[in-house]
C-alpha cells in the first residue's frame, strides 16, 4: 500500500487551520469587541506605519526616477529599433 505523503499533509494543515480558527473568536461585551491587547496593538500598528512612512517615502523619489528613465530608454530603444532596420 503506497502512501501519499502529500495529501496527508494536506489534509493534516485542514485539519490544523479548522482546529486554529476557533481560537480567534472574539467575545462582545456592551455590543463592542474585547480585545484586551488593543493598546499595544494600536501602538505597534503606529510604530509600523511611521517606518513605512520613512522608508517607503525616502525609496519612494528614486524609483519613481528609475522608472521615467526606464520608461525613456525603452521608447529610445523602440524608436531606433522600428526606424533602423
Amino acid at each position: 500500500m503506497k502512501i501519499c505523503f502529500s495529501s496527508i499533509r494536506f489534509y493534516f494543515s485542514c485539519l490544523l487551520i479548522s482546529t486554529l480558527i476557533g481560537c480567534v473568536s472574539t467575545t462582545k461585551i456592551d455590543g463592542e469587541v474585547y480585545d484586551p491587547y488593543e493598546n499595544s496593538n494600536r501602538r505597534v500598528h503606529d510604530f509600523n506605519t511611521s517606518l513605512d512612512n520613512l522608508f517607503l517615502f525616502r525609496l519612494k523619489s528614486p524609483l519613481n526616477l528609475l522608472s521615467k528613465l526606464l520608461f525613456l530608454f525603452t521608447t529610445i530603444n523602440k524608436f531606433f529599433t522600428l526606424f533602423l532596420k
